[in-house]
């Protein structure tokens, strides 16, 4: 009967449902998922024809991915009626025609009539809020009509469909970029590589930027290529070019070019950088260790030693993209890259030779051995050139290698709106690695004095704690020391001296912190920030108890009073932490917390 077969046909429907899903969580291969989903909608849906669009995000047309037919004679042809896949591609709703010959909408549509369109289901494949195709089911039978509970199937199928297949656009884009990556990791540092990806840099921008050249070329490669088999000598070349190369990537430089036996790299562009000359020396001198570390190898196999020589200037060059139609290059020209074609061409074998221009920027860093000046190609004066020795302080280098290498920093501060002085200081020792953020208290009177007195002694301290492995007690030691000459300064003058802190100390990849008050510490890791530091105020204490929400913290009347500032009449322990820290970490000291969005 027919009311008992109601619940079965739900059943069925039911399961129709669920395979589904099983089929789109299984089947990886777009086109045959799309093919599966119209075949089991066939089992339910009375439908004759059933096609699946895709959106193309380039033209924004309709590409037919996926078609199906109940007759196996019936003809392949796409024919869709265009009213209405605008209709629901302009409305982004499922749409019924349950009979087009007495739909009065639809019965008077030309494409209706003419693809003798009976009933209709077309529902749009949408997941967040973007349009991703458009699936639609017809026929043509009098006695096949579709219902409300067919569309509500086909919405719920679609539905599902919509999240596999952004999935699986997610998962393309993603091997894409990393493939992208890949190859441009080959010529380019990783921050480069990242923030063209990014779409934060355009490389396809020419510009006159400030940048260190390096040359680098096999020295005496002619006669020793004479003497080795082709695939011996490309072998060689290969090998070669990987150890260099990686030198000069880890230094934050970009490989220009091979050639033959010479690289190019520079220093300083595509990114800015104000250290690309001290990168592109450490660079250098990393370089000739490293090839004398390989020819140890080579030689204990019974090959070859192989000498190289390298020219450094720097200067003002043109980076961009320069070619013909048919073949372009990313390049730098200019007569700085032709001062250090010139200096290599001269150096000797196991030397670092570089111009006047280097020395002067690197002369607190580096020995340099002054050379007969030379005449270069189309120069008319004589060239100072000069040789490097070697660092002229290697534990102060290292500790700058270190900073280099891994970290970069900006710091700022701004009266706000309230106070009439601005009462926040900042200190940011990049050598040591040790940064600092400190505001005087608002309700005391001597804020600014409070704030550079905390800044002295903790510059003081710590600068001579960074020396030798930071332990947590180290840096609570600093603090307490702060703390008590702020009460004795308050014990001497009469008056309150207080302030509230952000300290952090960045030393072997460990970043080691404390905060005190309001002022607090984040890190913003893979899309997320993080508050690492706890408030020493009113609304936290009631979060910690259980009392508020953070949202409630927010909107709180006592939301800006704290329980404790460096300075206040009472005993004190610091609580110190330390975390490591990874390639892209964005670390934050700020004087008060984050309330709104930071940009």
């Amino acid at each position: 009967p027919p009311d008992a077969q109601a619940p079965q046909e739900v059943l069925r429907r039911m399961e129709i449902l669920e395979r589904i899903s099983e089929l789109l969580s299984s089947v990886h291969d777009l086109p045959h998922l799309l093919e599966a989903l119209l075949l089991h909608l066939f089992e339910v849906v009375p439908a004759e024809r059933g096609v699946v669009f895709l959106l193309n995000p380039g033209t924004g047309e309709l590409v037919p991915e996926a078609v199906l037919l109940r007759s196996e004679g019936g003809n392949e042809e796409v024919r869709v009626s265009r009213s209405i896949l605008e209709r629901v591609v302009q409305e982004r709703r499922p749409l019924l025609v349950l009979d087009a010959l007495s739909d009065g909408e639809w019965g008077i549509s030309a494409s209706v009539q003419a693809l003798g369109l009976r009933s209709v289901i077309c529902t749009p494949l949408i997941c967040r809020d973007e349009l991703l195709g458009v699936l639609q089911l017809d026929t043509s039978h009098l006695h096949h009509l579709f219902t409300p509970q067919d569309l509500e199937l086909v919405r719920i199928a679609a539905h599902q469909a919509a999240l596999r297949i952004h999935e699986t656009y997610l998962l393309r884009e993603r091997a894409h970029q990393e493939a992208l990556r890949t190859n441009l990791r080959r010529y380019f540092s990783p921050q480069v590589a990242d923030r063209f990806l990014a779409g934060e840099l355009n490389l396809y921008q020419t510009r006159r930027v400030e940048a260190t050249i390096l040359y680098s070329d096999i020295r005496d490669f002619t006669p020793l290529a004479e003497t080795m088999e082709p695939d011996a000598l490309i072998r060689l070349l290969n090998e070669y070019f990987s150890e260099m190369s990686s030198i000069i990537l880890k230094h934050d430089g970009i490989i220009d070019k091979y050639i033959g036996d010479a690289i190019l790299a520079v220093f300083g562009s595509p990114l800015e950088d104000p250290d690309h000359t001290l990168k592109a020396l450490l660079a250098a001198l990393e370089m000739q260790a490293a090839l004398e570390a390989w020819n140890r190898r080579r030689v204990s196999k019974g090959e070859q030693e192989i000498r190289m020589g390298i020219g450094i200037h720097c200067g003002e060059v043109v980076h961009g993209n320069l070619g013909s139609e048919e073949r372009v290059d990313f390049t730098v020209i200019g007569d700085t890259v032709n001062t250090a074609a010139r200096l290599v061409a001269a150096a000797r074998p196991g030397e670092i030779w570089v111009s006047d221009a280097v020395r002067e920027r690197m002369r607190d860093w580096f020995e340099f051995e002054p050379l007969p000046p030379m005449q270069f190609k189309g120069k008319s004066q004589l060239i100072p050139v000069y040789q490097v020795v070697g660092p002229k302080d290697e534990e102060r280098l290292l500790q700058r290698c270190t900073w280099l290498r891994f970290y970069r920093v900006a710091a700022t501060t701004h009266i706000g709106r309230v106070r009439e002085k601005n009462e926040d200081l900042c200190l940011v020792d990049e050598e040591r690695g040790i940064f600092v953020v400190v505001d005087g208290v608002g309700s005391y009177e001597g804020g600014v004095e409070a704030s550079q007195l905390t800044l002295d002694i903790l510059q003081e301290h710590l600068a001579n704690l960074v020396s030798s492995p930071l332990k947590e007690e180290d840096l609570g030691r600093a603090l307490r020391i702060s703390h008590e000459a702020l009460r004795e300064k308050s014990r001497a003058t009469g008056r309150r001296y207080g302030v509230t802190l952000a300290v952090g100390v960045l030393q072997d990849r460990w970043f080691y912190f404390a905060s005190v008050g309001d002022a607090r510490v984040y890190r913003f890791r893979e899309g997320h920030l993080e508050q690492l530091s706890r408030d020493q105020s009113v609304v936290w204490t009631l979060m910690e108890q259980g009392l508020l929400s953070r949202d409630q913290a927010r909107r709180h009347p006592l939301r800006n009073v704290i329980t404790f500032c460096l300075g206040k009449d009472e005993e004190w322990e610091p609580e110190v932490q330390r975390v490591a820290v990874q390639r892209n970490d964005w670390l934050l000291l700020c004087t008060d917390g984050l309330w709104e969005m930071l940009s």
